[in-house]
């Protein structure tokens, strides 16, 4: 118990969370105001999730998050996005975790990269939203994260300026056999696609829009990704002809492909994509 009070006291302090209204609460004896941090606890008074409350963007006053996370021993759900406030970078300390946490939400905060390796060691992940938070490369170490469902690393503007990953896009993605949201648009991505991303078959929604320097022919193997719902490679730097296989893809309702090098002839399987319900070309 000892070890918790003091892990979200610290939370309370890095956070900036101080001059906020902390009710009593079963848990550790914390609670949390209208505004600022939720804590959840399992039956047994341990913390299991730290998330928002409060309006969009006026959450904290802003701070770090303190090493001492990594004495939540049973903390499987942080989300603490959309907070520009929260700043410095990501402890690696996090790594610690690699029993519990399933859930990681820093969308649009200011964390800083490069992310540290320890993240990859995060086994039981399978949520991971660093959009508009972190850029640089995208190490090879991502396909350590096995468990991963839900990947989102996209790009956008921080309070520093433009926040975006670039280098080539590493094979080792090809490992997340789990993963079925996939979204890397509005970044610096190179290069050609990995031939081992046409075989995750679990894929119900990939967006690598405006990543205009990723490119080469669009493989037969598209048509792998049969559980397809979304499919958005527009203003990439796609050459070539649509595949035929494309109209593999029955599941599809939203396909778009415009604004890059590719023959503007469809191919006539494209007429198979009876869900479709949104096509950019």
């Amino acid at each position: 118990v000892g070890r918790g009070r003091y892990a979200l006291t610290m939370f309370n302090v890095s956070l900036g969370l101080m001059s906020q209204t902390w009710q009593e609460h079963q848990c550790y004896g914390w609670g949390s105001g209208r505004e600022g941090i939720e804590i959840n606890c399992n039956e047994d008074d341990k913390v299991v999730s730290i998330e928002n409350v409060g309006s969009y963007g006026m959450l904290m006053r802003g701070g770090t998050i303190p090493s001492e996370i990594s004495l939540l021993s049973h903390l499987s759900y942080v989300d603490l996005s959309y907070n520009w406030d929260i700043v410095g970078t990501l402890p690696t300390e996090i790594g610690l975790l690699n029993s519990s946490l399933t859930h990681l939400n820093l969308r649009e905060t200011s964390i800083m990269g490069p992310l540290p390796r320890e993240i990859f060691e995060l086994a039981t992940l399978t949520y991971l939203d660093l959009g508009e938070a972190v850029g640089g490369t995208i190490a090879t170490e991502i396909g350590l994260l096995s468990k991963l469902e839900y990947l989102n690393l996209e790009g956008g503007w921080g309070e520093d300026g433009y926040i975006a990953f670039n280098g080539t896009l590493p094979a080792e993605i090809g490992k997340l056999t789990n993963l079925s949201y996939l979204n890397l648009q509005k970044n610096s991505l190179s290069g050609t696609i990995p031939s081992e991303v046409w075989l995750l078959g679990s894929l119900m929604y990939m967006n690598l829009n405006s990543n205009t320097a990723l490119g080469g022919a669009i493989p037969s193997d598209i048509g792998l990704l049969t559980s397809l719902t979304t499919l958005n490679l527009h203003s990439c730097s796609w050459g070539g002809s649509i595949p035929t296989e494309i109209g593999l893809l029955d599941n599809l309702r939203s396909l778009h492909l415009g604004n890059s090098l590719l023959n503007e002839t469809l191919p006539t399987e494209i007429g198979l994509l009876t869900n479709l319900l949104a096509l950019s070309l």
